[in-house]
């Protein structure tokens, strides 16, 4: 798990590109391709619009966009190209969700806004997505986790048209955690809670699987396998975060107060990250000091 978290961190902190990407579309008002533009803003990736009449569509009739890469190959398919964006942005705020978990759940959410909300196109039934929504937001503030991902961004762009047309006064009144949802992940508006003041939830804080043990990576004991791959995912996490945040001393920062609350604070003030509730579990059953982070710290320069 822990190794295939650092594979995703580091790829994710290298994948942005430094020229404008084509982004071949149909018309470009579509819901598909401001969906798309909208998360490539988000993510800090340059695309170049070029709409084309004669764009590929699926059989029912929904356009299929393709994105050019740098070396020339393709993404088609409005998700395919969305989490492909989304996997460029900050790490600090992954759009893809901050945990496997998550990410699972967002794909999820991506697949449902296909096949229920764009497939149906005018014949949607706003009534009963709006129930389903209103149902799952009762109790928190965007489709997944704590922040906004490219789900809600997929999810709003595609139910903007067909709710506006129903009338989102009157929506409001069955539906209040669905329209309020709608106009956050259209808008981005400032005010309102942030990421660190709300609190976490449970998902994704299972215990670890084994007890905490010193080791290496080619270890023959398992623990002590789990632990240093944990421990190596973590300081890329860290150090990622510090470079993205433009601080100045990561180790400062990060031995400023040598707990798990306490890293977890230093985290969210000083490096603008929010550490996933998988991460906090596996700090609080490791034996977290001044020394112990050092040497994670030192264990990631390494490398």
């Amino acid at each position: 798990f822990w190794y295939r978290r650092l594979s995703h961190t580091a790829e994710g902190a290298m994948a942005r590109p430094a020229q404008a990407l084509p982004l071949i579309a149909g018309d470009d008002d579509t819901a598909a391709t401001e969906k798309l533009l909208a998360v490539a803003r988000l993510a800090g990736v340059r695309v170049e619009l070029q709409s084309r009449r004669d764009c590929g569509r699926t059989p029912c009739g929904v356009p299929m966009p393709e994105l050019v890469l740098p070396d020339g190959s393709r993404v088609r398919h409005t998700n395919a190209i969305l989490r492909r964006l989304a996997q460029s942005g900050p790490m600090n705020e992954p759009l893809t969700g901050s945990s496997f978990f998550e990410e699972g759940q967002v794909d999820g959410w991506l697949e449902w806004v296909s096949l229920e909300v764009d497939h149906d196109g005018p014949d949607l039934d706003v009534q009963q997505v709006c129930g389903q929504l209103e149902a799952h937001l009762k109790s928190c503030e965007y489709l997944v986790g704590e922040r906004l991902t490219v789900a809600d961004i997929s999810a709003a762009y595609s139910l903007r048209g067909p709710l506006e047309k129903a009338g989102l006064s009157s929506l409001g009144r069955s539906f209040p955690s669905t329209v309020r949802w709608l106009q956050a992940s259209l808008g981005q508006p400032s005010g309102g809670s942030s990421a660190a003041q709300r609190p976490r939830s449970s998902l994704g804080g299972s215990p670890p699987p084994y007890a905490y043990e010193e080791g290496t990576t080619g270890s023959p004991k398992k623990a002590a396998v789990y632990w240093a791959w944990f421990r190596k995912a973590l300081a890329v996490r860290l150090l990622c975060a510090a470079k993205a945040a433009g601080c100045a001393d990561p180790q400062a920062a990060i031995l400023a107060s040598p707990t798990a609350e306490g890293l977890d604070k230093a985290s969210q003030e000083k490096l603008k990250l929010r550490l996933s509730e998988c991460e906090l579990v596996h700090l609080k059953a490791a034996p977290v000091s001044a020394d112990w982070l050092r040497k994670l710290l030192k264990e990631a320069a390494a490398q």
